[in-house]
């Protein structure tokens, strides 16, 4: 169906055009369990590219998970949809966990199977979610979801060549993808490789500039060449544009601030941003790990 050729170009404006396709199905079907699961998805993508706020995003994707399992509660796609949300939002790992492994006991998707590999990554289960990220990729090889998702595991496990293994092959498979090249600055950044870090950041920006993540970047490639003028007008950008809290720490933290990073991640958890739980590992952060309000934000998410 249409809708789903527009959600799997994976741009903002395919993504908003498949919510606004999958409303059509709805109405003319209200009982069509797989258009609340695809409009739920839909709308998890427009958070992840930063389109929507978690603010907006959560109850509407909770909404068409439970809306969809209620049609159809043998759809494993939308338990997978649901352990996302008790994952990403609600940090009840337990609970995603049950609902991950109900999804792939009924047969959900390659989608669901990386998505699970990538919530296994932010908990440091990394040979397992190696395991389902490749078993994923065997299942679709066409799409750059596998790869995206397993470059996480990489990139907290300090494996620099598997991330840019992975970035080879998301970006392989789908050259315009947004997060790849957002992934492609953060793996420079954390390299020092500020030069290709401005470049990724600079495509984004002709590619992608409504994107507040692609402000981020920005902000990001700016720290790495220590322009702290630039970095923080770009913070102020990014806050205009809503863009996520946690990526205003990263900022921060590449600034060598640690009370504005510890401040921003507060926020971050305050509003139950998804990439909050990443805290346990990832390597932005490890000049200010020890910290002991650090230590209480992860575990106040669950992670420590």
């Amino acid at each position: 169906m249409q809708g789903e050729y527009q959600y799997n170009l994976r741009t903002p404006q395919s993504v908003e055009k498949a919510v606004q396709l999958f409303n059509q199905a709805i109405a003319a079907d209200p009982s069509f369990a797989r258009a609340y699961l695809a409009i739920g998805y839909a709308e998890l993508a427009l958070s992840s590219l930063t389109v929507e706020t978690n603010a907006e995003a959560r109850p509407r994707v909770r909404a068409a998970a439970q809306k969809a399992i209620e049609l159809d509660p043998n759809l494993g796609e939308a338990h997978g949809l649901l352990a996302l949300v008790e994952c990403m939002w609600e940090w009840n790992w337990p609970q995603a966990e049950a609902e991950f492994q109900r999804a792939l006991e009924l047969g959900a998707s390659s989608e669901t199977r990386t998505r699970y590999g990538w919530a296994l990554a932010a908990h440091g289960r990394f040979n397992e979610a190696h395991r389902q990220t490749r078993v994923a990729a065997e299942e679709d090889p066409l799409s750059e979801t596998p790869p995206f998702d397993e470059f996480f595991a990489f990139n907290f496990e300090r494996d620099v060549t598997g991330e840019k293994k992975a970035l080879h092959q998301m970006l392989q498979i789908s050259p315009n993808f947004f997060g790849g090249h957002a992934l492609g600055v953060v793996a420079a950044v954390q390299q020092q490789d500020c030069v290709t870090a401005h470049a990724e950041a600079d495509w984004l920006e002709k590619t992608y500039p409504t994107i507040p993540g692609t402000q981020s970047t920005r902000a990001f490639a700016a720290a790495c060449s220590n322009d702290k003028t630039q970095a923080l007008s770009l913070l102020k950008r990014m806050a205009t544009m809503h863009a996520p809290f946690y990526q205003a720490a990263i900022t921060y933290a590449l600034l060598h601030d640690k009370e504005n990073a510890i401040d921003q991640l507060r926020r971050s958890a305050d509003a139950h941003e998804g990439q909050i739980i990443y805290l346990k590992y990832d390597p932005f952060f490890d000049e200010i790990r020890a910290d002991p309000r650090y230590v209480d934000l992860e575990k106040r998410v669950g992670v420590f």
